[in-house]
């Protein structure tokens, strides 16, 4: 079984550079890491009164909360990953390209789940979870799941490491280089076929007003 991520324009290869594989842009430590994660917690004190003993259990567990955290903007060391194909391709075509970037070909990455401790070496291994919290309503439309990077490695370079022994003929982690030529008809297909979206996969406010943006973007959207 595979699980896909959308990566947008060709170049901008985001699972490559160490500035996004954790934060390194904004915090320099462990600690400083460590210390937001904590701020972050005790500023979602008292939002989830509705199930307040659910609540105090997932508070504790580190990866819960950054995967809450990872899909409304806080800056985490989680990449996210979808089980759709469909999904992932979605989130490389939605962003518009840039007018003065090269060709505008869009990025799938796959990674095979059955492989990653099959096939890892020694100890280290990509660790891929899928948050138990149902209160995340992006997370369970997008078919979300995450992978934790360590700080100041990207995952290309994890992945190198953990599997270098691995056959020629066996893959972890490929990329997918897709041509970006008809962006707004990918798009429109998707939309009215799949019912893949801004709207049904953020399905707040926010979803629904980028998802109406685009129709005035895209013809016949």
């Amino acid at each position: 079984m595979a699980v896909f991520k959308g990566g947008g324009d060709i170049g901008e290869d985001l699972i490559e550079e160490d500035r996004y594989s954790v934060f390194s842009d904004l915090f320099v430590t462990d600690e400083e890491i460590e210390a937001h994660l904590e701020r972050f917690k005790k500023s979602i004190q008292g939002m989830h009164d509705d199930r307040p003993e659910f609540f105090k259990s997932f508070i504790n567990i580190k990866n819960e909360v950054w995967a809450l955290g990872q899909h409304y903007g806080l800056g985490t060391p989680l990449l996210d990953w979808t089980t759709s194909p469909l999904i992932a391709a979605f989130f490389a075509f939605e962003p518009k390209k840039d007018p003065d970037s090269s060709q505008g070909e869009r990025v799938v990455y796959a990674i095979d789940k059955t492989k990653l401790d099959k096939l890892k070496v020694g100890e280290s291994k990509v660790e891929l979870f899928e948050p138990s919290y149902n209160g995340n309503k992006r997370l369970a439309a997008q078919s979300g799941l995450f992978t934790y990077v360590p700080n100041g490695v990207c995952l290309n370079e994890l992945v190198k490491r953990c599997y270098k022994d691995v056959d020629g003929n066996e893959y972890v982690l490929i990329k997918l280089i897709i041509p970006g030529d008809d962006r707004d008809g990918f798009l429109r297909l998707l939309n009215s076929k799949e019912n893949i979206n801004n709207s049904s996969l953020y399905p707040d406010l926010i979803g629904v007003s980028r998802h109406c943006n685009l129709h005035f973007e895209i013809d016949d959207y």
